[in-house]
């Protein structure tokens, strides 16, 4: 495979620096090595992505989104197809052996979605970005329910209504939240018990008025993997801190404090000013992803560019 910058922390400005997320110890230690680094950090066109070796899914997909460049390409111009990444084992990926298990009724999940990063001067070039994000290391295990509704219309809201038609640059974290009690797949996979990501969140970092912002999502699937009997029924052993967030449970869609989602990943986000002042988790409604009169308004609950 080619030699990629991947994810660039000074996509936003010299003085505006969004470096990656940093580890805590204990998930530090999970990191799947990548041959070649030093950093263990997969770069792809405009992205980049951590892989967990434990759970054999991504820890989180990092992109660069540059509107004024976006490229206009189909999803049949692009011919990707799914594929493991061979600069890491094979053992610490799960791929089609997942996606096509009985009782497997997953979408593969784009984290970074193909459309983020088909952007370049040169359409070629992101057409290839394009190709490039269909790796199962920028994938993981999302329901129709959850993949195909809000939480996708958020992030076609990002890139079309924002970035692409006001011409912006934005850069994007996304990943599952990796708990130790994720609920289980009720099959084996090549004898293997596999644990599915119950939470999603994503971080958006934008600029306003010459600063740096930042907004958090976090979206659930754990209500309808468990009515759709995908996964086995809940441990007894679920602790007391890990209980507070299972009100996340449905295929709802909110938004959150950056703090709070890095109470749950184990990850530490670069600091930037948020405009969501309530503590509490606000849950989203499509009403509110909309450009709203005359006044141009972005993302949710009135945070305005």
């Amino acid at each position: 495979m080619k030699k990629y910058k991947g994810y660039q922390a000074k996509f936003l400005g010299k003085e505006l620096l969004v470096p990656l997320p940093k580890l805590n110890k204990e998930l530090a230690k999970t990191v799947a090595p990548v041959n070649e680094t030093t950093d263990n950090i997969l770069r792809y066109p405009n992205y980049s992505v951590v892989q967990s070796a434990s759970r054999k899914f991504p820890i989180y997909s990092a992109a660069n989104i540059n509107g004024k460049l976006f490229k206009s390409i189909t999803r049949k111009e692009v011919k990707g197809s799914w594929k493991k990444d061979r600069r890491i084992s094979l053992d610490h990926q799960w791929g089609k052996e997942l996606y096509a298990a009985p009782m497997s009724d997953f979408d593969k999940g784009h984290l970074t979605k193909r459309e983020d990063v088909q952007w370049s001067r040169i359409t070629e070039r992101a057409k290839l970005a394009a190709k490039e994000t269909f790796y199962y290391t920028n994938a993981a295990p999302q329901h129709k329910n959850l993949n195909q509704a809000l939480w996708r219309r958020i992030e076609d809201y990002i890139l079309h209504k924002e970035t692409i038609d006001e011409g912006l640059k934005v850069s994007v974290f996304t990943g599952p939240v990796l708990k130790a009690n994720d609920p289980f797949f009720v099959n084996e996979v090549r004898n293997q018990s596999v644990q599915i990501p119950a939470l999603y969140w994503k971080v958006v970092y934008y600029i306003k008025k010459g600063k740096l912002h930042q907004v958090g999502f976090l979206a659930g699937q754990e209500g309808i993997l468990r009515r759709k009997k995908i996964v086995k029924a809940p441990s007894t052993s679920r602790g007391q801190t890990e209980d507070n967030f299972m009100g996340f449970g449905e295929a709802d869609t909110y938004q959150v404090k950056v703090k709070l989602l890095e109470a749950i990943t184990g990850l530490k986000f670069p600091k930037a000013k948020e405009l969501l002042v309530d503590q509490r988790p606000q849950k989203l409604i499509l009403e509110e992803v909309t450009l709203r009169g005359s006044e141009k308004q972005t993302f949710i609950n009135g945070l305005v560019l």
